[in-house]
Parts: structure tokens; sequence; C-alpha cells
């Protein structure tokens, strides 16, 4: 049987795929192939006053029973719910009510309904879930139209003429907690000599480069597309099935849907004025964020979308996104929209064919659907509520063996002995990467894997608008 060492250029490769706070290191592997784990990265490694700064890590490592990454959060204190169902008891209003805040209504609060918040009611009592209100003035009784179901009621203030405390529910505040977690991504091809078109096999890797088995670059960018289009599509599950214990995080499309993003279906071409409202309403939603320059983050044809719209000056460029406390580490391009200026990022998932080939047949929305989608990412760190700095935008997420932030590690790779032959998991692909240069590796496997993922503590200041399949 035939015994061969790794060569140099293949040891590279996976010294690449070892290395921590090397994310770059993987992309040079398969030529730049996917980016947008990257940009996600760069984004989580920007922090206020210190671009690119080398203390912060662009990935953070935890380990917890559940395997959920727990995040803690304060909301807006407005109290505001949606009305699900409404009964008229007497003269007052038996209301079910649903979101976040709907076991934070208080007795005496004084709530408004109608577009115009003309008309005023007075919580009585008030349960999770369930508020009964009088009217304001006895004389002005409840019309049928007034706090109907499926708008909205909210709380102005309290003006209930109480001396003392006496009658008067507590006040607590109490910061929210929410979780994400990680997938373990894998790939891995079996390594033999043997194979008869072993030839077709062998690769020449850069100008000047090694030769090597075209199987390890191929490896490495399905692994880096399936991490790509997680980062995109990914949804937030659990599950324990025959294969075991199963982790999927929630990527993008998932924390906008999830965490109140500001997303848009379109049902038509986009226009010009849906767009701009759209960019509008996503950019003020956070306070003093007129300055901040966000990521735009597209594909092919919404750029041409929007690029068509106006005199051919709608989109302006002006220079590279890399100068004072702005940058995002990398060279984006700066453009100006309506007066405001984003980073803009071509994303090649989203044009990609042959994942989401669904064309569109919709008048004026031309190549594949998800081509057309356009996402808004704010990238302006969130201020702690404890003085204790900011946390990033976006956070990478890896899995730590040994519970501390700096344990742990990404991506894995190793050669492991006999393929058909055992199970491989998880472990034995972590103790295996530990060691760079393996011999021999006929009839051994190189096994890829990635144990992280991506979490938006919110998605309240970032959107989406583009078109359902």
């Amino acid at each position: 049987m035939a015994f061969q060492s790794l060569d140099l250029s293949t040891n590279l490769t996976l010294r690449g795929l070892n290395d921590v706070n090397r994310p770059q290191a993987v992309y040079d592997v398969s030529g730049g192939y996917r980016s947008l784990y990257y940009v996600m990265s760069i984004i989580s490694n920007t922090q206020k006053g210190f671009p690119g700064s080398p203390e912060v890590p662009y990935s953070v490592g935890y380990n917890s029973t559940d395997r959920r990454f727990q995040t803690t959060y304060l909301d807006d204190l407005s109290i505001i719910a949606t009305i699900q169902n409404r009964v008229v008891v007497g003269a007052n209003l038996v209301l079910t009510i649903t979101g976040v805040n709907n076991d934070a209504f208080r007795r005496g609060d004084v709530v408004l309904g109608g577009m115009d918040f003309s008309r005023l009611g007075q919580v009585v009592t008030a349960t999770a879930g369930t508020i009964e209100i009088t009217p304001f003035q006895p004389l002005n009784a409840f019309a049928v139209t007034d706090f109907a179901v499926g708008a909205f009621v909210r709380v102005a203030f309290d003006s209930s003429n109480v001396v003392r405390s006496t009658g008067k529910t507590s006040l607590t505040v109490t910061p929210r907690t929410d979780w994400n977690t990680i997938s373990t991504v894998r790939d891995s091809f079996e390594w033999s000599l043997q194979n008869t078109n072993v030839a077709s096999l062998i690769s020449k890797v850069g100008d000047g480069g090694l030769w090597q088995n075209a199987q390890i670059n191929l490896t490495s960018q399905r692994l880096l597309t399936s991490i790509d289009k997680a980062m995109l599509i990914s949804q937030r599950a659990q599950g324990n099935n025959s294969l075991g214990e199963q982790d999927t995080f929630g990527g993008l499309d998932w924390t906008l849907r999830n965490r109140n993003g500001f997303v848009v279906d379109l049902q038509n071409a986009m226009t010009r004025q849906q767009f701009e409202d759209w960019l509008t309403e996503v950019t003020l939603r956070k306070s003093g964020n007129k300055d901040n320059v966000g990521l735009l983050v597209m594909g092919t044809q919404a750029y041409n979308r929007i690029a068509s719209f106006g005199n051919g000056d709608f989109i302006r460029y002006q220079r590279d996104l890399t100068d004072g406390d702005k940058t995002l580490g990398v060279n984006f391009q700066y453009v100006e929209i309506s007066g405001r200026r984003f980073a803009l990022y071509i994303a090649d998932v989203l044009d990609n064919r042959f994942f989401f080939p669904e064309v569109s047949t919709i008048a004026g929305v031309r190549g594949t659907i998800k081509s057309n989608d356009i996402y808004y990412i704010d990238t302006e760190p969130i201020k702690t509520d404890n003085g204790m700095g900011f946390k990033p935008a976006v956070e990478m997420l890896h899995w730590s063996p040994d519970g501390t932030p700096g344990g742990g590690q990404p991506f894995y790779a190793g050669m492991i002995n006999g393929m058909n032959n055992a199970v491989v998991s998880s472990a034995d692909i972590i103790s295996a990467s530990a060691n760079n240069v393996v011999t021999p590796v006929e009839g051994s496997a190189l096994h890829l894997m990635y144990k992280g993922g991506m979490n938006m503590i919110t998605g309240e200041f970032s959107g989406k608008i583009g078109y359902l399949f």
C-alpha cells in the first residue's frame, strides 16, 4: 500500500483552517470564493473608537449545558400591546393583548386608542395578557370602533389620584433574555492514491504554487459556501433525533423576522419611493444614528434596480470606507443614496443561481428572486447599561470546550484514518486538528468542521426589502 506525507501547501491549508483569529486565511485557501462570513466577522471585530482592534476577537467562545448563548437586554420603556380580543362588560372593555409588554400594564394607567389618540381609557385591573379598562370620562362611553381588535393599546401615563401606593401594583423593569446557538457544519473526502482518476484530482495552487490534491480546495469551498448560506438563511432551532442532538443558529433572515427587524415583502417591482421609505425608516430607528455608516448588502439585480432610479446618479460613489472611526476594516465602497452614506457590499451568496434558482415572474423584476434582496445591517456597537462599554451589533460565536471566551476556535481540520470503518465524531475532528502533519494518509479522510454561528442582539435597527418565493 502506498503512503505519502502531506506536502507543504496542504499543510499550510490545514494550518490556515486551524489558526485562531485568522478568518481571512480560510478565504485565501478558497480564493475568496464566498465572503459573507468574513463580512459579518468584520462587523463583530469593530468596536467604537477601536476599529479592527486586535484586542477584540472576531469570534467569542462560550460553553453551556443547554448549548445556548444567552443575551440580556433592556427594552424601550414604552408600554404598548396589540389587541387580540375585545369583550364589552357593562361600560368597560376587557382586552386580551399580546406583545412583549403584555404583562407591564398597571392599575391606573391611562391608555390611548384611535389613530389620533383621542380615545382615552383607564386600567381598572391588569394581569399578564389581559386588561380591563373603563372610560376616562364616565359620560363618554366607548364606541364600537374604540380599541378594536388588531389595533394598538398604549400607556400614556399614570394619572390616578392616589396619595399613597395603596392599590398600586409594583413597577418592575426586568432585562429580558434571548438566546442563539451555534451550528456544526462539516465536510470531508476520502484520500486514496488508489483512485483510478487520481491524475484528474491534482491541481496547482496559485501562480508558482505547488501541486496538490484538488479535493482539499473543493472541500474547503463547499464548507465555506455552506457557512455563508447559514449566515443568511439558517433558522434558530434545537432538536434531538436519530442522528443525535442538532443545533442551528438564527442567521440574518431569521433575526430580522424574529427580533423586530423592519422587513418589507414586495408584491410588485420595487419603486424608488418604496426603497427610500424603507431606507429612511430603518436608518432612523436608532436614536442618534444619523451619522452612522450602516452596511447595505444586496444582490446584483437589486443593485441594478436602485442604480436605475433617477437620472443615473441615484447612487454616488465616493471613496473607500477605510478612514477614521467609521471604518469596517475592509475596503467597502462609500456610496451616497438619498443624501446618506453607506458601505456597499454585493453578496455572492444572493446571486448563487444553483442554491437560489427561483427566477422572478414579477413584471419588472429581473433575474433570480434572491438576487433582488436588499439588507441594511446596523454596524454601530450597542452601549451596555452597566457602563461596561459596548457590544458589537453582530457577535460571532464558537464553541469553547473549557468555557472561556478565548477558548476553542470556529474551524477544525484534520486527517482521520479509516473513513469507512468508524463513526467520526466532532470530538475526533477536534483531536485530529491538533496535528498539522499526518502520515500516512492513504485510506484516511480529510475532515473539515465549523462549530460556530452569529448572533445579532436585535434586528430592530436593521432591515430587509425584497420578495418572497
